[in-house]
C-alpha cells in the first residue's frame, strides 16, 4: 500500500511540476515540506537528535527546529528540480549551475588521465552532474537502489 501511495504521489507531483509556474512550485514545495515535517514525528525527532549531536549546545531547540525544517525544504526543492529534469534544456542547466575549475577536468582528460569527482550529498548535486555532462565529459554516478523499483527505474532514466 505504501508503494502504491508513493507512486501515485510521484505521478501527481511530476504532472504538477510540468504545468505549474515556478512561484507556485515553490509554494507547493513549502506546503509539502511543512506537511512532511509535521506528520513525520519519527523523522523530525531523529533529525533533531542528529543536529544536537553535531552542534552540541551551539543552537537552541528552536534554532534546531528551523534548521531541520529548512533541510526538509531543501530536500523537497531538490527532488522537484530532479523531477523536472526532462523539461530542462542544456541552456537551462548551464544557466542554473556555475562551474569553477572546469579547466582542471579538461587538462586531465587532455593528458589522458581520468578524473574522480566527489560531491557532498546536499543541494541539487544531480544538476551538477548534468552540468558536467553538458561540458562534454562522460560521467558515471554511484547510488543505492531505491526500495520501490518504479522509483529506482525513474531515477536511473533521468
Amino acid at each position: 500500500m505504501k508503494k502504491r501511495i508513493s507512486r501515485i504521489l510521484i505521478r501527481i507531483f511530476f504532472f504538477l511540476l510540468r504545468v505549474l509556474p515556478d512561484f507556485l512550485q515553490a509554494k507547493l514545495a513549502e506546503f509539502t515540506s511543512l506537511l512532511f515535517y509535521r506528520l513525520s514525528a519519527k523523522h523530525r525527532v531523529l533529525m533533531k537528535v542528529h543536529l544536537r549531536r553535531a552542534f552540541k549546545d551551539k543552537y537552541s531547540d528552536e534554532e534546531l527546529e528551523r534548521i531541520a525544517y529548512r533541510s526538509i525544504l531543501n530536500l523537497v526543492m531538490s527532488m522537484f528540480e530532479f523531477m523536472k529534469f526532462p523539461t530542462y534544456s542544456n541552456e537551462d542547466i548551464v544557466r542554473m549551475v556555475e562551474v569553477e575549475g572546469a579547466e582542471n577536468i579538461e587538462n586531465a582528460r587532455k593528458a589522458g588521465k581520468g578524473v574522480i569527482l566527489t560531491s557532498a550529498h546536499f543541494g541539487s548535486w544531480e544538476l551538477l552532474a548534468a552540468r558536467i555532462v553538458s561540458l562534454g565529459h562522460p560521467l558515471t554516478a554511484v547510488g543505492r537502489m531505491q526500495e520501490d523499483s518504479l522509483v529506482n527505474e525513474y531515477i536511473i532514466k533521468l
